[in-house]
């Protein structure tokens, strides 16, 4: 189970918590290792979820391709991108295992491709706009924040 801070989780057999920049056995980060599952030619052996089925009715009305997530445990990722169970956010009132701390770096990815000039819309609470704002600097078109 992916989280914010690892050593502060409850204890449950048999769950290893991580943080998606931390080093997995094979000696690349878990961010590493989930690009590379999202690759892997064979499919999707661990029946991991698109990010998008989380958010079904939005992907219903903009299309699967025009969607991305911001994330606290990823960053900005492909609505169509295999994603693990996470438990990570940036709110305040959350357990201090799963709350990211606005200061710190992690590798986020930024999915969204460059160049692009369209609008990006931000649907999301304002202790996540440092992020977007991060992640969709480079980006040409207009940002709209709700």
């Amino acid at each position: 189970m992916f989280v914010a801070d690892p050593a502060a989780a409850p204890a449950l057999g048999g769950v290893l918590f991580a943080r998606p920049d931390d080093i997995a056995k094979s000696g690349r980060t878990w961010r590493e290792e989930l690009v590379a599952y999202n690759r892997n030619p064979k499919g999707n052996p661990l029946c991991l979820l698109p990010a998008f089925e989380l958010y079904r009715r939005l992907a219903a009305k903009v299309g699967v391709s025009n969607l991305f997530i911001l994330s606290a445990g990823w960053g900005l990722i492909a609505a169509a991108f295999l994603t693990p169970c996470y438990d990570i956010t940036f709110t305040a009132q959350a357990n201090a295992y799963k709350r990211r701390r606005k200061s710190e770096r992690c590798q986020d990815f930024s999915m969204l491709p460059q160049g692009k000039t369209e609008p990006v819309l931000f649907f999301g609470g304002k202790d996540y706009l440092p992020l977007f704002d991060r992640l969709t600097g480079g980006n040409q078109g207009p940002r709209i924040v709700f």
